[in-house]
């Protein structure tokens, strides 16, 4: 017999390989999706831990605050993969998702949690120097306008009666993708944002997070991609449905969560101004009117104010 203990300890592997996998795969897709916008060849099965490798080997101190930094950004980005519906439940370990309330409560949740993970890398900005903090501080805004404009795009499926997280199929014909191409934009496009904006920050030398030795850039990385992934993945269940068939089925979720991050970095370097301060000013500009637009029409349409209702 199977003790609750057993149970427990299945689940969180299960759920630490899910994040682990997620995160692997989330690197992969950006990694070949750039390659193929820039016209370059890069090893993507490998490349990654590579990277993760050079990085860890890499001579230097580490930035002061970067290790709390990656604790505090990993933390949100496991239990946001964790409680996303794949995962919800998972060996015991976790509470499934209520389809009664149609998961509008937790939605909201787990949009909040992405940002949480977002902004976690702020954390070293005191340590920085000023060149370093105008440029955290800049990604700081670009991320805020990025979730707000999630926030927007998940209220606008609630108002509109979706069951956003209940566990169900969902036929073609039915899927809110059709009925809020505005939100299905505005989420490419913060995801799109969130994809360049973070890199750029994470990546650079003078925001004070590289070069540095040890494992804190690493676990920066790996929930900067854990939260790609999620976002991508969470986009997929809110606008298609995950299947709840058995079988070969069972992985469409996943390709196509890899089809909206795909689409969100090749749709990157058209992003006018990529430096923080310039995407800062994309997301508020053009992509949380959009999630505005999602969500005025989202209202109308449940008042029964729009003539095609």
């Amino acid at each position: 017999m199977t003790s609750p203990a057993d149970i427990s300890f299945g689940g969180a592997f299960l759920a630490l390989l899910g994040t682990l996998g997620l995160a692997l795969g989330s690197a992969i897709v950006e990694r070949a999706a750039g390659a193929r916008v820039s016209g370059l060849r890069r090893p993507l099965l490998l490349g990654p831990v590579a990277d993760a490798a050079k990085v860890m080997a890499r001579s230097g101190r580490a930035a002061p605050g970067a290790g709390a930094a990656a604790f505090a950004a990993l933390l949100p980005a496991l239990a946001l993969v964790a409680f996303l519906p794949p995962g919800a439940g998972v060996g015991g370990l976790f509470p499934p998702v209520g389809a009664t309330t149609g998961g509008a409560v937790q939605a909201m949740v787990l949009v909040a949690l992405l940002g949480v993970s977002a902004q976690a890398w702020m954390l070293p900005a005191a340590y920085a120097g000023a060149e370093g903090r105008r440029s955290l501080s800049a990604g700081a805004v670009a991320i805020m306008g990025c979730h707000l404009a999630f926030l927007l795009v998940s209220a606008a499926l609630v108002t509109d009666g979706v069951p956003v997280l209940a566990a169900y199929s969902r036929t073609p014909g039915d899927w809110p993708l059709w009925s809020h191409p505005a939100g299905v934009a505005a989420w490419v496009g913060a995801l799109a944002v969130l994809c360049r904006c973070t890199g750029s920050v994470l990546g650079g030398r003078r925001a004070g997070l590289r070069p540095a030795s040890g494992t804190g850039p690493v676990w920066l990385s790996l929930s900067r991609h854990l939260q790609l992934g999620a976002a991508a993945l969470l986009a997929c269940h809110l606008f298609g449905g995950l299947p709840g068939a058995a079988g070969w089925v069972e992985i469409l979720p996943g390709v196509t969560a890899a089809a909206v991050l795909a689409s969100a970095v090749a749709i990157g370097p058209s992003l006018s101004h990529g430096t923080p301060a310039g995407l800062a000013r994309t997301a508020w500009t053009r992509i949380v009117p959009l999630a505005l637009i999602d969500l005025a029409l989202s209202v109308l349409r449940s008042a029964g104010w729009l003539p095609w209702n």
